[in-house]
């Protein structure tokens, strides 16, 4: 035979007023604790930023030597080959 409960809804458990979710209750006391990882997490992250955003003007530094050092030696090569 044929399953007829799968298509039929479920009743909904209606929960007393003024109960809350297990658990719930210790939201509160945590919230300094939860700010305070979150103050340092972003503290750390901020660091982290600088730190990268330094790397990355010593990278673009690095580049423009490189690439003003490659000029040259094409200059040099072009001014040797004219001559």
């Amino acid at each position: 035979m044929a399953d007829r409960t799968s298509g039929k809804a479920k009743k909904q458990v209606k929960k007393a007023p003024g109960r809350t979710a297990r658990g719930a209750g210790n939201v509160r006391p945590q919230q300094p604790v939860r700010a305070a990882n979150l103050e340092a997490e972003c503290a750390r992250l901020g660091a982290e930023l600088k730190a990268a955003q330094a790397e990355i003007q010593a990278l673009k530094d690095q580049r423009k030597e490189l690439l003003d050092r490659i000029n040259w030696a094409i200059d040099s090569l072009t001014s040797l080959h004219d001559n």
